[in-house]
């Protein structure tokens, strides 16, 4: 048999026919490669010739499906969450039983994953339209392409299908979801005067003091902290949120299991226009080149990080610091 071509690092393994100039088509990584991605700060060119980083990659808006391409976009650049998927052996062999059709959702999410992060892509965007039809299909058509989605609900609902998917039970069987995002927290909720009257296109914030707590206590989880939610109008001054120190808001048993409590703020979904309408962009930290980007669809621009503390904060993803600053775990 004829031998296989050294790779080199930081490129991905070729598997399957290449495209013109060896742009890859069905790209898979190594796991030298795997481990190098949160240092690199290099520019990939694409086969048009445009140039992008890999991970910070516009996806298709193909009717009102923004408020998935943000979740999407979000989930791409959460470290541990990322690696799992990018390595298609890591879920290849889990047995489903026959007719199932969930397991579709690892399969796409790992492919979108890896056309996300290829740097021998085709053009600097991706198109999210096989991921995106599993969602309809799996969701049973309660997530569309055609109409605008909820964000926040978007992204329980596919966690929670992504766990199942990969075989993981509500108490005992554990997955890379949960080892990454699983935990509880208190939910504030306060009943609002009837939209009409309030306009709530650009609605202010609410007093804290009426919100009743439905639930006691905040549990952070061993990895990623995703805080989903309407967190209107964060605001940190200079910059974005770091070295965090979010001790008080947890229970006591994740107190005494944690000794490490800060986090960075590391994704930020925002929302504009109406609730049920209106438009959805994310801000995302690149963590090879440590700078900041606004993804809206297709649209890629850096952006400079107090502009991020101005916007309306959706949903955001929290990333754990561990005693060595540089060895940091999850978000």
């Amino acid at each position: 048999g004829d031998q296989a071509p050294a790779q080199h690092c930081g490129d991905p393994v070729r598997t399957e026919p290449e495209g013109p100039g060896g742009y890859v088509l069905k790209p898979t990584f190594t796991a030298q490669h795997i481990a190098h991605l949160d240092k690199q700060a290099k520019l990939s060119r694409a086969y048009d010739g445009t140039t992008y980083l890999p991970g910070i990659v516009g996806l298709n808006n193909i009717k009102a499906n923004d408020y998935a391409n943000a979740v999407l976009q979000a989930l791409s650049n959460v470290p541990p969450l990322r690696n799992y998927f990018l390595e298609e052996e890591n879920y290849r062999r889990i047995q489903r039983p026959p007719g199932d059709i969930m397991f579709l959702l690892v399969q796409r999410f790992g492919e979108l994953m890896r056309k996300l992060w290829n740097p021998r892509n085709f053009k600097a965007h991706v198109s999210p339209h096989e991921m995106l039809q599993a969602v309809v299909l799996c969701s049973k058509k309660n997530f569309q392409i055609t109409k605008q989605g909820d964000g926040v609900e978007f992204l329980s609902w596919f966690l929670n299908a992504l766990h199942a998917a990969l075989g993981g039970t509500k108490r005992k069987k554990k997955t890379i979801v949960t080892d990454v995002f699983q935990g509880s927290m208190r939910i504030f909720t306060k009943k609002l005067p009837h939209p009409d009257l309030v306009g709530l296109g650009g609605i202010g914030t609410w007093p804290w003091s009426g919100f009743q707590a439905s639930k006691r206590g905040l549990k952070a989880p061993g990895g990623h902290f995703g805080a989903p939610g309407g967190a209107r109008g964060v605001s940190e001054g200079a910059g974005v949120p770091r070295n965090v120190d979010l001790r008080e808001y947890l229970s006591e048993e994740v107190q005494a299991a944690h000794s490490h409590t800060t986090y960075d703020l590391i994704a930020n979904i925002v929302h504009d226009g109406k609730p049920s309408e209106g438009s959805y962009r994310i801000h995302v930290l690149h963590h090879g080149t440590g700078k900041w980007y606004e993804l809206q669809d297709l649209q890629v621009t850096d952006i400079l990080p107090q502009m991020i503390t101005l916007s309306e904060a959706y949903i955001q993803i929290w990333k754990r610091r561990e005693e060595d600053e540089t060895n940091q775990q999850g978000a």
